[in-house]
């Protein structure tokens, strides 16, 4: 007998949590009215870095010597004589140099062409920011 008092005090405790003695109406004055929320989505580019161009080039002179046979025959007993330093000398052949000549053409359109495009994107930005 006393244990199944227990069981019914505990019933009635453990039940009287799963639902409301003043049904809908009480639960409902709890809690405070709420308004919808309005969202607002505003779209803007992000801001475009612009790197600054590197410095210009800035070459060393070069000297350059025409060896002829004679002038490298004239070298060669120079040397002998211990009147000239010892000097290495590279030499190309006529189309070797019409390839160094015509590859350094293309590094030069390339460079245009790359600083042309830079200066294009840039002033787009630029007039985009004025429009703003």
């Amino acid at each position: 007998m006393k244990k199944l008092l227990i069981l019914l005090i505990l019933l009635s405790i453990s039940g009287c949590t799963s639902f409301s003695l003043f049904g809908e109406r009480k639960a409902k004055a709890m809690v405070p009215e709420t308004k919808p929320v309005e969202v607002i989505t505003v779209t803007r580019t992000a801001p475009i870095y612009h790197p600054p161009l590197p410095e210009p080039i800035e070459s060393a002179t070069v000297e350059w010597r025409i060896l002829s046979p004679d002038i490298m025959q004239q070298y060669l007993e120079n040397l002998e004589a211990g009147e000239e330093p010892r000097i290495a000398y590279y030499g190309l052949t006529s189309q070797g140099y019409e390839n160094l000549s015509m590859t350094m053409g293309e590094v030069t359109r390339y460079l245009e062409q790359i600083l042309h495009i830079v200066g294009y994107y840039r002033e787009t930005d630029e007039e985009e920011e004025a429009n703003k």
